[in-house]
């Protein structure tokens, strides 16, 4: 116990040494920190707009009452010039939609799915494909 009180007594003399290792402690603490993830989902990935608008429309679609389990491919044309722009998202046009799901063989569902992406993309029924899932 004496031991210990002459060490504390020697840090607290020798202040320098204390706040070099106190840093140095911290240092490797924020190395360590560094190398887990500490708040998982906080790491924002680089994702485009085309995969971005792709995921939300399976989650919308996936929701529908007989769609199931659903692949979505959306088809862009975009315009040259909006390559150069700041804002090049806002101007793709969306050419075409496929979607194949598990419901695609019911009549039914391929019309709610149609009429659904033709009203939010805006172009007609012919561009919209859905078809069955392979079992």
């Amino acid at each position: 116990m004496n031991n210990e009180n002459a060490f504390f007594c020697y840090l607290r003399a020798k202040k320098e040494v204390f706040l070099i290792g106190f840093l140095v402690l911290v240092g490797i603490t924020l190395l360590c920190l560094g190398t887990f993830d500490v708040f998982p989902g906080s790491k924002t990935e680089n994702v485009s707009y085309e995969d971005a608008m792709t995921k939300n429309v399976e989650n919308v679609l996936s929701n529908v009452t007989g769609v199931g389990e659903v692949q979505v491919l959306i088809l862009y044309e975009s315009d040259t010039t909006a390559a150069y722009a700041q804002d090049a998202e806002t101007s793709m046009k969306v050419v075409s939609v496929t979607v194949v799901c598990d419901g695609g063989d019911s009549a039914a569902v391929r019309a709610e799915l149609t009429k659904m992406l033709s009203s939010f993309f805006g172009i007609g029924a012919n561009r919209i494909t859905v078809l069955k899932r392979k079992a």
